[in-house]
Order: structure tokens, then C-alpha cells, then sequence
């Protein structure tokens, strides 16, 4: 029983990576503009710049709006909006500085 225990922990651990991993790829998309909580995301600019597939950006954009990181508008598609709460949470959880991550995907948006 143990091994199993800890092997599920392991899943819902890296799980809740998964979903911060999403906050983190609108966090970027959205420090493109000039009041990033105001920026309108929309799925196929979330599908670019992720690694996931769109069900799993879903249910992850779903499960951080209910923990208030994110705001999603329903007009002919989503649109989805990082909230301040959002913000916080990636620049808490930064391991290298903000101004490095914004330049490597400026760079990143630069060279396509």
C-alpha cells in the first residue's frame, strides 16, 4: 500500500505542476502587453506556446480560475485573462528573475 501512496502523490504533484505550468505560459503571453491583467488570451495563442493539448490547457485554465488566477470570458470563443492573484503566484513561485524569462520569450517571439 505504501508504494502505491506514494506513487499517487507523485501524480498529483506533478499534476499541480501541469496546471501552474499553464498559469505560467499566460503569464507570458499576457507580460507582452502593457496591463497584463487586461489582456485577452485567446485558446490558439494558448495552444502555441504550450506543451500540452488543448482538453488539458482547458481543464487546467478551468481549475485556475476557480482558485481565482485566472478570469475566463465567454464570447465566441474563451477568452482568458490573468488575474493579479495570478501575477503574484508566478512571481512567487519564479526560480530565475521575471526580466530573464520576458527576454528569452521576446527573443523566442523575435525569431519566428
Amino acid at each position: 500500500g505504501r508504494t502505491m501512496q506514494h506513487f499517487g502523490l507523485c501524480n498529483y504533484l506533478k499534476g499541480m505542476d501541469n496546471k501552474y505550468t499553464t498559469l505560467h505560459t499566460l503569464a507570458e503571453i499576457s507580460q507582452e502587453a502593457p496591463n497584463p491583467v487586461q489582456y485577452l488570451c485567446t485558446p490558439r495563442e494558448m495552444i502555441l506556446h504550450s506543451t500540452f493539448d488543448w482538453d488539458l490547457i482547458h481543464k487546467h485554465l478551468t481549475d485556475l480560475e476557480a482558485e481565482g488566477l485566472v478570469k475566463m470570458i465567454k464570447a465566441d470563443t474563451f477568452l482568458y485573462t490573468i488575474t493579479q492573484s495570478g501575477l503574484d503566484k508566478i512571481s512567487a513561485s519564479q526560480q530565475k528573475p521575471a526580466k530573464e524569462l520576458l527576454l528569452s520569450f521576446k527573443d523566442e517571439v523575435i525569431s519566428k
